[in-house]
């Protein structure tokens, strides 16, 4: 695909690696085929019925289904699984909750269950069917839990992240791994090499404010100073690729080879509370743009940095009441399709999960965004990634006889450049063509209905979450 010269910050250049297989054939062994989801029914009590499905909602391998004995509370046998029974811990996946308290019982199909990373907050399932629960009332540091302190990665098509860095203040740390996020290892300070001006104070809070573009091989981290509005942002680009284990298998290496800028503004940080920093996504775009996602009290702000300044800024309304501390499974989320050319940073609109809204992000370009929400209702609607450069999310309006509504907002037919800021070129829903959506305007969903059968369930509807792998051979949906 040849090469591009990137500006990035502060003036240092880096090559732009090609986003799909090396000239000389080599699959990444990382790349994975098009998204594929596990369609769940039944309460946990009395059966299950699992079916798994690829992009195109086609059925692919085989079924099951299990009847549960409602006097042992919990699955049995091969199928036991504590967090869904009689007694539920992880709630039902046929039924709705509108006005509950916080808890991971009531964020029943909302966005926040996934997120990039191949982990899901309520189930976590193979391409064989088999899932299991997610016991969020197990976790005894939950400071740690869900992801809050993961970073955001821009990575070649078909991937997602196999190795688990976290930023917390001026620590930087890898996970061992996502079922636990329990044990960081790998931990060291930033502050030799991410110099910090005493002028600004210090005391850089940060948790997971940071994004790693191995396209460009540069990382970039945003930290606070104190309780205020000023924060630092550092930008370092090296000559190993901090995902490659057999170069660099403790990612200090990656900071001890990096060259480093950095630079600090003044103002703009949120609301200058002590948990601002708790609750920023960064997308670190192709061409060395930076944009962060903040959730605020009542809002949700985009900003744009380049040249060491904030340069644009947006704001949407939303109708959360908690704050972005409450509960870890909260925190807003970040995903990608399967192109990675496109970021979504956002949360749902409502304590107990329904809705969503957030900013739709190029990850070439950050400037090109806009904004992509569902209004339709309190009804648990997720957002999953589909096919190669589209979003999918499903309605659960009580239609009783019809299959569960969805949309499908599809990104293919866009060049994607690598500056301007000309119109997004979408299409949303059942609308047969893609329209320009100007930078910064709102799209909301378009629900209808298909005649696919898997979301088919009287009054409510099944569960769909991605696949913690998506297997090559159904990669177009062929079988």
């Amino acid at each position: 695909m040849g090469r591009a010269i990137n500006p990035g910050i502060g003036g240092a250049g880096s090559a732009i690696v090609s986003s799909s297989s090396s000239s000389s054939g080599v699959v990444d062994p990382r790349r994975e085929g098009y998204p594929m989801y596990v369609n769940i029914h039944g309460e946990g009590n009395s059966y299950w019925n699992v079916r798994i499905l690829d992009s195109n909602l086609n059925a692919v391998g085989s079924p099951w289904s299990a009847a549960l004995n409602t006097t042992l509370s919990y699955k049995s046998g091969v199928l036991n699984d504590s967090t869904y029974g009689y007694s539920t811990d992880g709630g039902s996946f046929t039924s709705n909750y509108t006005s509950q308290p916080v808890s991971i019982t009531n964020i029943y199909q909302s966005v926040h269950h996934d997120d990039q990373y191949p982990f899901n907050m309520a189930v976590n399932a193979n391409a064989g069917g088999m899932f299991e629960g997610v016991c969020t009332h197990s976790i005894s540091r939950s400071k740690w839990s869900f992801g809050r302190f993961l970073i955001s990665q821009i990575l070649p098509e078909g991937t997602r992240p196999r190795r688990f860095f976290g930023l917390d203040d001026d620590v930087f740390f890898e996970y061992h791994n996502l079922s636990t996020m329990e044990d960081p290892k790998s931990r060291f300070d930033l502050t030799p090499f991410f110099s910090v001006d005493p002028s600004t104070g210090g005391n850089h809070r940060a948790m997971g404010s940071a994004c790693y573009n191995e396209r460009t091989n540069t990382l970039v981290t945003l930290h606070r100073v104190a309780a205020s509005a000023v924060f630092n942002v550092f930008t370092g680009q090296s000559g190993l690729n901090l995902n490659k284990e057999k170069s660099c298998p403790n990612p200090k290496k990656w900071f001890e080879n990096a060259s480093v800028t950095g630079f600090t503004i003044g103002s703009g940080f949120g609301n200058t509370t002590v948990t601002d920093e708790r609750a920023t996504r960064v997308i670190l775009g192709d061409n060395g743009q930076i944009a962060t996602v903040q959730r605020l009290t009542t809002t949700l702000q985009y900003r744009l940095i380049e040249g060491g300044a904030i340069t644009a800024t947006d704001t949407v309304s939303g109708g959360w009441n908690t704050g972005p501390d409450q509960g870890s499974q909260y925190y807003i989320k970040t995903k990608m399709t399967w192109d990675n050319n496109w970021s979504w940073s956002g949360l749902a609109n409502y304590q107990e999960g329904g809705e969503f809204r957030g900013y739709l992000i190029s990850t070439k370009n950050p400037a090109r965004y806009i904004k992509y929400a569902s209004d339709s209702g309190n009804r648990y609607q997720n957002l999953l990634p589909n096919s190669r450069s589209a979003f999918m999310s499903f309605d659960h309006v009580n239609t009783d006889g019809v299959p569960a509504e969805l949309c499908v907002l599809d990104l293919d037919l866009d060049q994607n450049p690598l500056t301007g800021t000309d119109p997004i070129i979408a299409r949303v829903g059942a609308s047969p063509t893609a329209q320009e959506r100007a930078i910064g305007s709102s799209l909301n969903t378009s629900y209808f209905s298909v005649p696919h059968n898997h979301g088919y369930y009287s009054t409510s509807y099944g569960y769909y979450a991605p696949l913690n792998w998506w297997p090559r051979k159904w990669e177009f949906g062929n079988g």
